[in-house]
């Protein structure tokens, strides 16, 4: 699994912040998301800007 942390510069010479971790959602432990994460997951994957209706949280192995 590739783990690629987006950092961002936002002036020249600004210290860099990172704004994405670079670990996937689905592999992150229940204690570490907040629900934050989730509301963006759910609306950059169903291209909605509501709030969830429901989260649950399910990590299966395949």
């Amino acid at each position: 699994m590739c783990q690629c942390p987006v950092g961002l510069v936002e002036k020249p010479g600004a210290e860099r912040r990172e704004v994405v971790d670079g670990t996937a959602l689905w592999v992150k432990s229940k204690g570490n998301i907040k629900s934050e994460e989730y509301t963006d997951f759910y609306r950059g994957v169903s291209g909605l800007y509501a709030e969830p209706a429901a989260m649950i949280h399910l990590k299966a192995k395949g």
